[in-house]
């Protein structure tokens, strides 16, 4: 039952449910259409500090649900032809989308507050690492600023820097030297030689692996699975990822996966995230996620002084993504201890125009 509070100074709050404990509320009207949103807060001194900021001020959508608005948010982007919304990303951006909802119980965007951001960063921090955490919290906010919500800004108070997303190349070799499952040592191999993202490893076949041309091809499409990037890209395969894939049986041509051909998960055909994080629990390394042996894959080869551009032709990730974030990296190849071997590589001068624009281009870069 809503019951009005009685403040000239604040007209239109109310509350729901229990008269000391229930959540305010502020109703006002907007051009002749009557809003109701949620303050966020069931103290007063802090509803009509909220209710300042939002009295008078329109919404996108009024009437609409949250996956109303949700689905057309992605079908904008998805119009204006985002080149890295693809359907993983929209997967990835739903996830992030509904987990700012489910915190906080909310059935329509007309109910989110200013302060809400940084509340659902600040209660969230024990489930999810600080890097995934600030890339749900910038998905969300950017799905409500389209919806035209007015957001204060998230201050992060943990520290995000370079260690936490970069494993050095010791701790590499160390983390495939030692690891005694055959399949967490192809998984290693493949996040951090090659780049691959977790399912890309869990999906991959036999048939995608050249070892005599020492290549990797990520097909644009395979029996219905599509990586994120919706592109096929071809990989080199270090000298030491290839002499040990040589002595395993992963690539029988019998095999329709290499990982655990018999398994039919749900979410993943096989799971790795047990025993890969039981693993790295056990090892000396202090934090290593999947995600981080991308990162890692990325941030050795800009330090190797590998160009921008090949890295996006093997990583998938946009030129303009790399730029941004890696190209501050020191060129400083004794640094990277040689985990992926030498490369007779070419200046972005000798790339063509095709790759520069992130297209694919015929392998030019010669492992030894």
């Amino acid at each position: 039952m809503a019951r009005p509070v009685i403040n000239s100074e604040a007209p239109g709050i109310y509350r729901r449910g229990d008269t000391q404990t229930g959540m305010l509320w502020l109703r006002y009207s907007v051009e002749k259409q009557q809003v109701r949103r949620s303050l966020g807060t069931s103290d007063y001194a802090d509803a009509v500090r909220i209710a300042a900021d939002l009295r008078g001020k329109k919404t996108k959508k009024l009437k609409t649900g949250w996956k109303v608005d949700f689905d057309r948010y992605i079908a904008a982007k998805i119009a204006g032809k985002k080149p890295d919304f693809s359907p993983k990303t929209v997967t990835t951006v739903k996830h992030a989308v509904e987990s700012f909802r489910s915190f906080f119980n909310l059935s329509a965007v007309s109910e989110v507050v200013p302060d809400m951001p940084q509340r659902y960063y600040d209660g969230s921090q024990n489930e999810y690492a600080e890097a995934t955490l600030r890339g749900y919290v910038a998905k969300s906010t950017a799905f409500l600023r389209w919806c035209s919500i007015p957001l204060l800004e998230v201050e992060y108070d943990r520290e995000l820097n370079e260690r936490d997303i970069v494993i050095e190349p010791e701790d590499v070799k160390m983390l495939i030297a030692e690891c005694p499952r055959e399949d967490i040592r192809f998984f290693l191999f493949c996040g951090f030689m090659c780049g691959l993202r977790k399912d890309e490893i869990v999906m991959a076949r036999p048939s995608w692996f050249d070892l005599r041309g020492r290549t990797l091809t990520i097909p644009a499409e395979d029996n219905g699975w599509t990586p994120k990037s919706g592109k096929r890209r071809k990989i080199p395969i270090p000298p030491t990822f290839g002499a040990w894939l040589s002595g395993t049986q992963l690539l029988d041509k019998d095999r329709s996966f290499c990982l655990h051909p018999e398994a039919s998960g749900v979410r993943y055909r096989w799971d790795p995230r047990r025993p890969f994080t039981e693993y790295i629990a056990a090892s000396r390394v202090e934090r290593c996620t999947p995600h981080t042996m991308r990162h890692t894959y990325i941030s050795l080869l800009a330090r190797q002084g590998v160009a921008l551009a090949s890295i996006s032709a093997w990583s998938g990730d946009l030129l303009a993504t790399l730029e941004k974030h890696y190209i501050h990296v020191k060129v400083d190849p004794d640094a990277v201890g040689g985990i992926f071997g030498d490369i007779e590589m070419l200046t972005d001068e000798q790339l063509s125009e095709e790759a520069i624009n992130n297209k694919l281009f015929p392998w030019r870069q010669v492992w030894r």
